[in-house]
C-alpha cells in the first residue's frame, strides 16, 4: 500500500466516526423529545384535572353564596338597624372585655408562681389601667398581692 491509499483509508475511518457520533446524537436527542412528551402530556393532564376541581369548588361556593344571600336577605328585614353611637359603644365594651383579658394575662405573667392555684381580679381604674388583685382559691379570699396595670403602655407595677 501506498501512502495515498493509507490516508484515503484514514479519512474514511474519521467520517465513518463522525457520522457514527453524530447518528448516537441524533437519536438521544430524540429520545429526550419523547420523554419530555410524556412529561409534559402528564404534567398537562394533571393541570386539567386541578383546573376541574378548581372550577367544581368555585360552583360550589357561588351556590352556597346564593343560599347565604338569600338567607341574609330574608332575616334583613327582620335585623334591627344599629345607630353608629351604639355600634362605637359596642366597639369600646369588647375593647374593655379585651383590656381586662390582657391585664389579667400580664399580671399571671408578673405573678409567675402556678398561675392555676390562684384566681386573678381585675377591676378598672380607667380606659386602659386596671386594678388585678391575685387571691388564693380556697374559701377566704386572702389578697396576696394586688397590681396596677397599663394595657397600652404594657406596664406593671405591684402595689
Amino acid at each position: 500500500m501506498n501512502n495515498r491509499t493509507k490516508i484515503i483509508i484514514g479519512i474514511l475511518i474519521v467520517v465513518t466516526i463522525i457520522i457514527a457520533i453524530v447518528g448516537i446524537i441524533g437519536n438521544l436527542k430524540k429520545e429526550d423529545k419523547n420523554e419530555n412528551k410524556e412529561e409534559f402530556s402528564e404534567i398537562y393532564n394533571y393541570l386539567n384535572e386541578t383546573n376541574e376541581i378548581v372550577e367544581n369548588e368555585i360552583d360550589n361556593n357561588e351556590e352556597v353564596n346564593e343560599n347565604e344571600n338569600n338567607t341574609v336577605n330574608n332575616n334583613a328585614t327582620n335585623t334591627p338597624i344599629i345607630g353608629k353611637e351604639e355600634q362605637e359603644s359596642k366597639k369600646e365594651a369588647d375593647n374593655m372585655v379585651d383590656y381586662e383579658q390582657k391585664a389579667i394575662e400580664m399580671a399571671k405573667k408578673e405573678w409567675g408562681i402556678s398561675v392555676e392555684s390562684y384566681d386573678f381580679v381585675a377591676k378598672r381604674e380607667s380606659n386602659t389601667v386596671y386594678t388585678v388583685t391575685v387571691e388564693e382559691q380556697n374559701g377566704n379570699k386572702y389578697r396576696l398581692a394586688t397590681y396596677t396595670i397599663d394595657v397600652i403602655a404594657g406596664t406593671v407595677v405591684e402595689k
